[in-house]
């Protein structure tokens, strides 16, 4: 079966942006558009079609881009999500899907991008030991250097994204 497409105001509306802005990227080059799973604009009257993965990864470029994160940067650190699979303790997830427990966390900073499944329990520093990674800091050391860090919840995205769309989550 054919994935399914959504037009541009629905992929905009569902991705929680405004569609001029992501026209404009698009326009821009910006790498939005997935030449495999995604239908271009060919001319006069010919709509714009977004794949579920691309809508994701708009999503979650317009979160990140409201934490300061460049747009056309938040795509490529989307990507992390959208096509690389992942495990943990407590379970894998297949590309473009949150961990079946616990949330889905997509960690951002100037050294790289991960997911990450967290579990919250008392006393528990896995986070922080993920977070320094992602900062490429010593773990007892926050005096020099760079540490902006941007981390979004990806299960609660992919719910909303789902939910616009008509789609179980």
């Amino acid at each position: 079966m054919p994935e399914r497409l959504f037009a541009l105001g629905k992929a905009a509306e569902a991705a929680g942006i405004d569609p001029g802005f992501l026209s404009q990227r698009i326009n821009r080059g910006d790498p939005v558009l997935d030449e495999e799973r995604d239908i271009a604009a060919t001319g006069r009257g010919s709509a714009r079609m977004f794949s579920l993965d691309t809508i994701l990864q708009i999503a979650i470029a317009e979160r990140l881009r409201r934490l300061g994160v460049p747009f056309k940067d938040g795509l490529k650190a989307a990507c992390t999500y959208v096509l690389v699979g992942g495990n943990s303790v407590k379970g894998e997830r297949e590309p473009g899907q949150p961990f079946t427990s616990g949330r889905t966390l997509l960690v951002h900073s100037p050294a790289g991008t991960g997911v990450v499944n967290t579990h919250r329990k008392p006393g528990d520093s896995t986070l922080f030991g993920i977070l320094c990674d992602a900062l490429n800091a010593p773990s007892n050391d926050f005096t020099d250097g760079d540490y902006a860090v941007a981390i979004v919840d990806i299960g609660g995205i992919h719910r909303h994204v789902s939910v616009s769309l008509g789609i179980s989550a």
